[in-house]
């Protein structure tokens, strides 16, 4: 057997849509004669909506849990650990790391990094922050906030590079919208 899946928040707009649903049949059974095209459509496509609906909303592996309720504010809490702890496309070891991408997997060590350059792009709604990190051999790499693993990879950066600033990231987030580059290392000869 499966383990429920939680959820936080109950199914309010799985519920009303259900509700609509079965008006929608009951309207059909009070105006519309057995004959009527309408009364098959709308007994199909409601009817059968709404019963999948309802089989989606309290009998499928989903367990709901208020918003602000103890568990779940552990679940939030567990859900972000695991986020920020995600080592996502990067390994690591004492000397380097290695990352993966769609083509390959690359192993760069600490010492092959000449400079990482950070800046902030405009996505209209919000800011994302995207980090290149320029080698040795001219090769570099970039990667943004969306980059799973983005967080240990950052922690572990500033674990190896002490020069690195450790609040880098609120300093290049303010002003909003603005591309804010800076170079957050660079190596010294």
């Amino acid at each position: 057997m499966s383990k429920k899946q939680t959820l936080i928040g109950y199914p309010w707009s799985e519920i009303f849509a259900i509700i609509c649903c079965f008006i929608f049949v009951i309207t059909a059974f009070v105006f519309y004669d057995y004959q009527h095209p309408l009364f098959w459509i709308t007994l199909l496509f409601f009817g059968v909506g709404g019963i999948a609906l309802v089989v989606k909303t309290f009998f499928s592996n989903q367990n709901y849990v208020g918003r602000n309720s103890s568990k779940a504010l552990l679940l939030k809490s567990q859900r972000e650990n695991e986020f920020l702890n995600a080592l996502g496309n990067f390994t690591y070891d004492d000397y380097g790391f290695s990352i993966k991408t769609e083509q390959n997997e690359k192993y760069i060590a600490w010492t092959e990094i000449e400079k990482m350059v950070a800046y902030k792009i405009d996505l209209y709604t919000y800011d994302e922050i995207r980090l290149v990190v320029f080698l040795e051999n001219d090769e570099r790499y970039e990667f943004d906030e969306e980059t799973p693993g983005w967080f240990q990879f950052l922690e572990r950066s500033k674990e190896q590079f002490i020069s690195i600033d450790k609040l880098w990231e609120l300093e290049i987030s303010n002003p909003a919208f603005e591309r804010k580059e800076t170079i957050i290392y660079k190596k010294k000869y």
